[in-house]
């Protein structure tokens, strides 16, 4: 049977048969798109959060690499656009590490819920931090948008 045959039968169907046969395509579309069982996915340890919720998974080697990266980068720049603003700062950079990666907690292969990485550790090098007010309400800050411990904000002074 030809393409033109095939769409002369489907002109021919009614709108009941339209309707299944439409519904039949987007379920294999689906199942297409479903992810393969058996490809490699790299597990994180499973976090307290999770160890009731299902499996943990992530991106595995420089996906993840490249994602914590992406990830990283964002936050510093959200960051250094929040502190920009205030008064005495000056000019500043920003480094952020993580603890972990990021995790997927998924049941039935479907994804239930999303583990953002933790902050390790800031360090921020700015003009401004010579100021002890400076460094105490940049630290207040990072403390307040990424509950880090104060032991863990490093302020220092750009020369």
């Amino acid at each position: 049977m030809d393409v033109k045959n095939g769409l002369d039968a489907v002109k021919k169907l009614g709108m009941k048969e339209k309707l299944v046969l439409m519904a039949a395509a987007g379920l294999f579309i689906l199942l297409l798109l479903l992810p393969d069982s058996d490809s490699k996915k790299t597990t994180v340890p499973e976090t307290e959060e999770s160890t009731n919720s299902g499996e943990a998974t992530s991106y595995s080697g420089d996906e993840t690499f490249l994602y914590l990266q992406e990830y990283t980068d964002y936050l510093e720049n959200r960051l250094i656009t929040v502190l920009s603003d205030v008064d005495s700062v000056g000019e500043m950079e920003v480094m952020i590490t993580l603890k972990a990666s990021e995790e997927q907690i998924e049941e039935k292969d479907f994804s239930i819920k999303t583990i953002m990485p933790e902050i390790e550790g800031v360090v921020i090098s700015c003009t401004g931090g010579g100021s002890a007010v400076v460094v105490e309400e940049i630290t207040e800050a990072v403390q307040a948008l990424f509950s880090v411990e104060s032991h863990k904000i490093k302020i220092l002074k750009k020369g």
